[in-house]
């Protein structure tokens, strides 16, 4: 890959870290409309961390310029990463893809809160 690549590359993953955030924010958002204070929302920019006050699970989220990549990490499951893939049709498009499935960040977003809500 060139240098011109990797640079593309970076800047995109970095607004789909911000995009995959920002659906986070909102997903705890509407939880909270319902149920208030339920979510707690830590965020920096470069980490996110949410914990889920009636499970008591972790959600935590830190994004690797290096590679890049997103460490992921939930209470009760195994760590596991959140790939960059570039899309065959666009040298300057990214998808997310989370356990060997490319997802949207609305998608991933609605998944990984749904498994940090679950008793």
């Amino acid at each position: 890959m060139s240098v011109e690549n990797q640079d593309i590359e970076r800047s995109h993953s970095i607004q789909l870290w911000e995009q995959l955030c920002d659906q986070i924010e909102r997903e705890c958002r509407s939880v909270n409309s319902v149920d208030r204070h339920r979510m707690i929302v830590e965020r920096m920019p470069l980490d996110i961390s949410i914990t889920d006050m009636n499970t008591r699970k972790l959600l935590r989220l830190s994004y690797q310029e290096k590679g890049p990549i997103i460490n992921c990490h939930q209470t009760a499951k195994s760590d596991s990463s959140i790939a960059f893939r570039a899309e065959q049709d666009s040298a300057s498009s990214l998808t997310l893809v989370h356990r060997g499935i490319p997802q949207n960040p609305g998608a991933l977003a609605v998944s990984l809160m749904i498994g940090l809500t679950r008793l």
